[in-house]
């Protein structure tokens, strides 16, 4: 089984959930994960998000987190206008890398 990019939680209560994990925090999710990948560079535009970007590129808004892993993304809210971002062409390479 692949490693996964969230981070599993528990409140209290008992209530279980899951936040993004750092993706800088293991190898496998440094900048070697884009060793042998085809890139495309995007710069992002006012009101582009992940998700849209994901949605553009490998038509699955899901795979959102793929850009963020290529790009080292912590925080996917905090993206600035005029970012560059580099969007792996195949999202298949990344998913066979974290084992998904």
């Amino acid at each position: 089984m692949g490693r996964s990019r969230y981070t599993s939680n528990s409140l209290i209560d008992g209530t279980h959930y899951e936040t993004w994990s750092d993706p800088t925090a293991s190898n496998v999710f440094g900048p070697e994960i884009l060793d042998g990948v085809d890139t495309l560079e995007h710069i992002l535009s006012a009101g582009e998000r992940l998700d849209n970007l994901a949605s553009k590129y490998y038509g699955d808004e899901e795979l959102w987190w793929v850009i963020a892993l290529a790009n080292r993304i912590i925080d996917p809210f905090s993206l600035a206008v005029g970012t560059r971002l580099r969007i792996p062409a195949d999202a298949r390479q990344i998913l066979d890398k974290v084992g998904r």
